[in-house]
């Protein structure tokens, strides 16, 4: 999924339609997707799954000023992309 498709569909799940604050979505993006690498390591946002459900709804959770209840509501989640992403990363040395 390239950087428009993502900004497309994030945009979607906010019901965004209109364009003059794409530049804060952006932001908003590159803040969520560095965010859940902080917690879970490198991450594949490029595929719809785990990662990708995170980013649209910390998204969500910013863009209606609720982003410090992000990693409470989501904290299982969070939980279960770092160890998916272990295991990816362990498997890529064997």
């Amino acid at each position: 999924m390239n950087d428009g498709l993502v900004l497309t569909k994030i945009k979607d799940h906010l019901r965004v339609t209109w364009d003059y604050q794409d530049d804060d979505i952006k932001d908003m993006i590159a803040e969520g997707k560095d965010y859940i690498e902080g917690i879970a390591g490198p991450t594949d946002f490029n595929s719809v799954g785990l990662a990708f459900y995170l980013l649209k709804n910390y998204c969500r959770y910013n863009w209606s000023g609720s982003g410090m209840y992000f990693e409470q509501y989501y904290r299982s989640d969070l939980l279960k992309l770092q160890l998916k992403n272990a295991v990816t990363f362990r498997r890529s040395f064997e």
